[in-house]
């Protein structure tokens, strides 16, 4: 078979090459398409050879042990000559392509260069842009942060948002959170949280187990929406593992939740009428319906375990009495149906509550409250698992604190930190220990003085160490230490925007590894990660949203 192919002739130096009228070319087609030709298909084969050298020059063949190898025929049908025309015919095409391209680069730049200096001369006759480095605007387009300013004539910043509180989330998305930037420092009437001017109490609850088949710390975080149905989000080796998800229910008070064995979450709030019910997830399952366990609450349910399968709530009644249910295994409570114990009163405000299973043997549980009185002293009760008895009064009463505040109660082994904060919005604390008994109250507003506008978060690490958070006057959070028995000298402004008291949660005991939760602006929960080492400081670090749509309201007996 035979094709006539055209040729590219050479013409002189001064010309191109030229395509005329080709003679007739042998064609190799082997029957099988996809296989070489072979002597049986009545055609010849051609050697391997090496290719062709492609530069001015041809090296000899010692010069091309390269192991690359192709088909070429024995008469000649593919020509090195023709080889270097094609060649020099695509790199012309080429050089052509090439320089369409940058006239059209040319023609864009020029454009765009007078479509600036149209928008800078805009710029300079209005003269709107913010002041410094992202500071206060002037004009109709407000500085932002990010966007400095600058003279009229400069090249124009982009407008930014409004100052009023709100998140501002970078695109970029990780498995926990969304990293997000609050402005700095936070001030102005549009910005006050719902704590400013008043006192937030803890209005977010967690709960955490480790599974023992593979070690992994799994956490849920529980909100109340502005439905006020009570959600949840889980946590598991530092990602969220899906979005925000309803448990259902109407409810008028915070939730209050705890693990008391691997793969277990219990969650309590207080309905309309001031009904506790509680839900239980096990067997990787949340319960369909929410249980009631009766009472009559006037404000949000406390909740602690001593042993795996106890629970104890407690809650303070319209007449101001610390009412009290408790369970050992199953569903069975007691007292059983809709009672409650009592554990007297009157107090005001919330309650905290706090079990322990020392080392050294003899559980406890110790409850805080405040005086019901607008200026209060901090009151608490224990029971002691040796007696198997609750102290007869309420006593050991201390401070001059907010009847509007909520009490922090700290236990761990032999030692209980009490902790709330004073009329005058600083921090007040005291401690028991197994040994001593209980210290001197000691008013912190003299040494660390910043003004307090949330309930105290504390946790402890050891017997040497305690971390206390809390909402400041410029709704961000502050960090305190307390080290081998001395406080630190100052708060530690760790950033963020809260509409609530700090939520600590510690997801790592031995790298210290902590994140504090609160609800943020537009009632998105918001988080950052930080770790406790052996320092007095933790440093700010990055913050995050975490969807969400909560309400920062929240329910409380009155002093």
């Amino acid at each position: 078979m035979y094709s006539s192919l055209p040729e590219v002739v050479l013409g002189d130096h001064m010309t191109l090459p030229q395509v005329v009228e080709g003679t007739d070319v042998k064609l190799v087609l082997p029957s099988d398409p996809l296989a070489l030709p072979s002597e049986n298909d009545g055609m010849e084969v051609a050697p391997l050879r090496r290719p062709t050298y492609p530069g001015p020059i041809e090296p000899d063949e010692s010069q091309l042990n390269d192991g690359t190898e192709t088909l070429m025929s024995k008469n000649g049908w593919i020509r090195q000559k023709r080889n270097r025309v094609i060649l020099a015919v695509a790199a012309l095409v080429i050089l052509l392509v090439i320089a369409g391209i940058a006239a059209g680069v040319v023609a864009g730049v020029v454009i765009n260069r007078n479509n600036n200096n149209s928008q800078q001369q805009n710029a300079g006759s209005n003269g709107n842009n913010g002041n410094g480095g992202g500071g206060s605007g002037t004009g109709n387009n407000p500085g932002g942060t990010g966007n400095p300013g600058g003279p009229p004539g400069d090249a124009p910043t982009a407008p930014t948002a409004p100052t009023a509180p709100t998140d501002h989330a970078l695109p970029t998305k990780t498995g926990f959170g969304v990293p997000t930037d609050f402005p700095d420092p936070i001030a102005g009437a549009n910005r006050d949280s719902v704590c400013t001017g008043s006192f937030c109490p803890q209005i977010l609850a967690s709960a955490q187990y480790t599974n023992v088949q593979n070690a992994v710390g799994t956490t849920f975080m529980f909100a109340r929406g502005l439905d006020q149905a009570i959600w949840y989000r889980v946590v598991e080796s530092g990602a969220w593992q899906d979005g925000w998800k309803s448990l259902g229910g109407t409810f008028t008070s915070q939730p209050a939740a705890i693990s008391i064995r691997n793969r277990r979450v219990d969650v309590f709030a207080v309905a309309s009428g001031g009904t506790t019910m509680f839900k239980t997830y096990q067997n990787d399952a949340w319960d369909e319906v929410w249980t009631s366990l009766g009472g009559g609450l006037a404000g949000p349910p406390a909740v602690c375990s001593l042993h795996d399968g106890n629970l104890n709530v407690i809650g303070v009644d319209g007449s101001g009495n610390v009412l009290r249910k408790s369970t050992n295994e199953g569903r069975v409570w007691e007292p059983s149906g809709d009672r409650w114990d009592s554990l007297g009163g009157p107090v005001g405000g919330n309650v905290d509550i706090a079990c322990t299973n020392p080392l050294s043997g003899g559980l406890r549980i110790d409850v805080a409250a405040l005086e019901a009185k607008s200026t209060a002293a901090m009151v608490s009760k224990r029971w002691n698992g040796t007696s198997s008895s609750w102290e007869r009064d309420w006593g050991h009463g201390w401070g001059v604190l907010k009847g509007n505040g909520a009490p922090t109660v700290v236990s761990h082994n032999t030692q209980v930190d009490y902790l709330g904060v004073g009329v005058d919005g600083k921090l007040w604390w005291r401690k028991w220990t197994q040994a001593d008994g209980y210290t001197d109250a000691e008013d912190l507003g003299g040494t660390v003085a910043v003004t307090l506008h949330s309930a105290i978060t504390a946790f402890a690490t050891g017997d040497a160490r305690l971390d206390v958070l809390a909402v400041g006057t410029d709704s961000r959070l502050k960090h305190l230490t307390r080290l081998s028995g001395i406080w630190g000298t100052a708060w530690e402004d760790l950033g963020g925007y809260f509409h609530s008291a700090p939520k600590a949660v510690v997801t790592d005991v031995p790298t210290g590894s902590v994140s504090v939760f609160g609800v943020g602006p537009g009632g998105k929960i918001i988080h950052s990660n930080f770790r406790v080492g052996a320092g007095w400081s933790w440093g700010r670090q990055q913050w995050y949203t975490d969807e969400g749509n909560m309400t920062s309201n929240w329910y409380a007996s009155a002093p």
